[in-house]
């Protein structure tokens, strides 16, 4: 059993020879698990933005686990319209910084106008210093940069809602 980015990751692998054709087949095999953490006190609803379905679903996974209500797009344009309808219905948002469309540096500085309390996280497999240059000097909340362990993710989760 191995640890990867702080999900339980068991992985197999089995190899078969095929006689007749002279080839080996390679078979691997992923299983993960996410472990229950303590769940904060009081329900906050986060929204991620994120255009990868894969990590959508394992940051909506985790922070549920955790406690928060989640909502989760696909792309700046409908994270701009939730929030536009009710910005105070959000505790925070985790935002990809590279997203195809509207990037989320635009993203962000339209959040910014519109919901100026609105605490942002952003993510992005790019460091923090490349992230601060899109950003024109505007300050988010915090940045993670990808991958990230999901205690990592808890801890900056908690300092964005205030816990």
């Amino acid at each position: 059993m191995g640890r990867l980015c702080g999900m339980g990751v068991s992985v197999g692998i089995a190899s078969r020879l095929c006689e007749t054709k002279k080839t080996r087949t390679l078979i691997v095999w992923i299983r993960h698990t996410i472990a229950q953490m303590d769940a904060p006190g009081i329900v906050r609803r986060i929204l991620v933005v994120d255009d990868e379905e894969a990590v959508r679903s394992v940051l909506v996974r985790a922070l549920g686990l955790w406690g928060y209500a989640v909502e989760s797009v696909e792309d700046g344009e409908q994270a701009l319209r939730l929030i536009g309808a009710d910005p105070a219905a959000y505790a925070g948002v985790l935002l990809d910084l590279t997203m195809p469309g509207m990037s989320g540096d635009q993203v962000f500085r339209r959040i910014a106008e519109r919901a100026p309390v609105l605490p942002v996280l952003l993510m992005s497999g790019y460091g923090s210093s490349e992230a601060e240059s899109r950003l024109d000097g505007a300050r988010p909340a915090g940045f993670l940069q990808k991958p990230f362990d999901l205690g990592v993710l808890k801890a900056a989760i908690q300092e964005l809602v205030g816990e």
